[in-house]
């Protein structure tokens, strides 16, 4: 435990982070819900399609409506008949400093503003407003998210701020300047299966910052993984202090915005922060044993590795199987650029594919094309073939991850090539569900045998519905396998997390 640690705790000495208190209010008031909503405007539909009112306090508040979604309306946060830990505030900026005072009379302990136009617009009036409003909020004892956010989503306490997110939790904690990015995040990796232990939009990030939320997720017991979407750093000192801690004991991802010119200027008119230099940040990444990505894409790509067995890959060797020559050849392009080997397999092996593989028209020596190999329609691939082939492979002794990508292939389901109405059919979503999960449990028997990861590349269609080939992703994912776009994608992941993985040798293994 170092000099400081101990102000992190809460000072009844449970252990629990300072800020747990944060992400389980007892009571929530949005004020402000939009009087043109009859469901009372995205925060308050999102808490209540979630549950949070089911087993919490939930007071909209708006002077000019009775009822909100099926709740009292309440004309102001004052007139709320029960205590308030945390209120949403949807009012103009210019009503902020008001609702601040009200929240200090009522005793609030945290205030989010989805408010904006203070100091992100450039005008150093409205700056001050911010500055005032949050200074007169922590000398209340009152702690606050934003302003210029969506705030929090948190499952097991039923706490969301959009949509219908997964109401079940998992170890991924995101924090992220950016609400969109936070939902993207959220629904994109949410639809193939994982879970998040904890959410958070903070904007402006005025009072409650990047370095609360990563000391936060440094000690939270149901924390695994950390990702986090950064547009600047107000502390540098206490960023860094906070980053070396958390990626200590967590994998911890790092997406940095406005590392250009334009991308610093646009930092500025969006969140008022201060991008700072990229290459100063690079540093304070690589010592901090904290991974930087480029783009939101690498931010998932990096996410699904760590909770996959992709996350577990310790050397460069790479067999790959695929469906086609030219796919197998092109793939091994990419996987060469990218610092990869693909060994040649040996003889044995390839005397055992020969069993499965005709010789005509494809190559069993690695990459090895077996013809219809896949799993994306009835007919494509015998599966007891697919399983010895999977088989060898997994023994062959030379592979340190094993990449498999099927083919494109119209199958039995009903696809539709887009110049033709009178295709068939689409199948059952149940046939589709069914089909994944056999697939996917052959790869998970092989990623056993092998004792190494295997990673799935899709192929995209050119036809016909996605429905089978996110059923296929979510199959893979709940089997531990990671799923990629394109080999490209693939291969950078790896070569990422070999690269993560050699550099904090020396340190504690987190992955």
């Amino acid at each position: 435990m170092t000099a400081g640690e101990p102000a992190r705790r809460r000072a009844n000495g449970s252990g629990a982070p300072a800020l747990e208190w944060l992400f389980h209010p007892r009571s929530i008031a949005v004020v402000g819900v939009p009087s043109g909503d009859p469901r009372g405007g995205n925060f308050l539909r999102a808490l209540r399609a979630l549950g949070y009112d089911q087993n919490h306090a939930l007071y909209p508040v708006n002077p000019r409506l009775p009822r909100a979604a099926g709740l009292p309306c309440y004309p102001s946060l004052l007139a709320c008949p029960g205590p308030v830990d945390h209120v949403i505030s949807q009012v103009p900026a210019h009503a902020v400093p008001e609702l601040v005072e009200h929240c200090v009379e009522r005793g609030v302990r945290s205030l989010q503003l989805f408010t904006a136009g203070f100091s992100e617009t450039g005008d150093a009036e409205r700056a001050r407003i911010e500055q005032q409003a949050v200074a007169r909020a922590r000398s209340a004892g009152i702690r606050v998210i934003g302003p210029n956010c969506m705030g929090l989503y948190v499952p097991d306490e039923r706490i969301a701020f959009t949509g219908n997110p997964p109401p079940d939790a998992g170890g991924v904690f995101l924090l992220s300047q950016s609400g969109v990015h936070a939902a993207d995040l959220i629904f994109r990796l949410g639809a193939i299966g994982m879970r998040f232990s904890k959410v958070v939009s903070y904007g402006n990030g005025a009072d409650l910052a990047a370095h609360d939320f990563l000391d936060y997720a440094a000690d939270d017991p149901q924390t695994t993984v950390v990702g986090a979407y950064i547009e600047g750093v107000p502390d540098g000192g206490a960023f860094a202090r906070a980053l070396r801690r958390c990626a200590r004991t967590k994998p911890t991802i790092v997406l940095k915005a406005g590392t250009s010119e334009a991308g610093a200027r646009a930092v500025r008119s969006h969140t008022a922060s201060l991008a700072g230099s990229a290459s100063v940040f690079e540093a304070l990444c690589r010592q901090a044993g904290a991974q930087l990505v480029q783009s939101m894409a690498e931010l998932r790509q990096t996410l699904i590795a760590l909770t996959s067995s992709a996350g577990r890959v310790r050397g460069p060797r790479v067999v790959m199987l695929s469906s086609g020559g030219g796919v197998g050849v092109l793939a091994t392009d990419a996987l060469s650029r990218a610092g990869l080997d693909v060994p040649e397999l040996p003889g044995g092996t390839r005397r055992e594919l020969a069993s499965f593989i005709p010789v005509a028209g494809t190559s069993n020596r690695n990459p090895i094309d077996a013809e219809s190999f896949g799993g994306r329609g009835a007919g494509e691939g015998d599966a007891e073939r697919r399983r010895g082939i999977l088989s060898a492979v997994a023994r062959s002794g030379v592979a340190d991850v094993i990449v498999v990508s099927p083919g494109i292939v119209q199958g039995a389901h009903g696809s539709r090539v887009p110049w033709r109405d009178d295709a068939p059919a689409a199948a059952e979503p149940g046939e589709a569900r069914e089909e994944a999960r056999a697939f996917a449990s052959d790869l998970a028997a092989a990623q056993e045998e092998a004792g190494c990861p295997v990673l799935y590349v899709g192929r995209d269609r050119i036809w016909g519905d996605l429905g089978p080939d996110l059923e296929m992703e979510r199959a893979l994912y709940a089997a531990g396998i990671a799923s990629y776009g394109s080999i490209e994608s693939a291969a950078s992941v790896l070569r990422r997390m070999l690269d993560w993985r050699s550099r904090r040798e020396g340190w504690p293994a987190l992955f």
